[in-house]
């Protein structure tokens, strides 16, 4: 089996920036579960999954994630969320009874 290459290069995709967004936050969750499984259970010695493998992904899922949330509003959102939540004393309005 062929080595993994290294090699960076420019890669363009269209992309929904939000979903894009939970996508990566989900894969970087799971990854160092993948990881885990694949060498226990998936082990090949011609591709080995090392440190430096894991640490390249964990890089790539981050970067992806970072150009995509700067293209929503969700660090605004979150913000807002926030300040909402330290105003009310952590009962958000759809909280209230009626």
């Amino acid at each position: 089996m062929a080595k993994l290459s290294s090699e960076k290069m420019d890669v363009v995709i269209t992309v929904a920036p939000e979903r894009a967004v939970l996508a990566m936050g989900l894969l970087s969750g799971y990854l160092d579960t993948f990881f885990d499984f694949v060498q226990n259970e998936m082990a090949d010695p011609d591709m080995p999954f090392d440190d430096s493998i894991r640490d390249d992904m964990h890089s790539i899922i981050s970067e992806v994630f970072d150009k995509c949330i700067a293209q929503t509003n969700i660090p605004e959102r979150m913000q807002n969320m926030i300040e909402l939540e330290e105003l009310t004393g952590g009962i958000m309005p759809s909280q209230e009874e009626n």
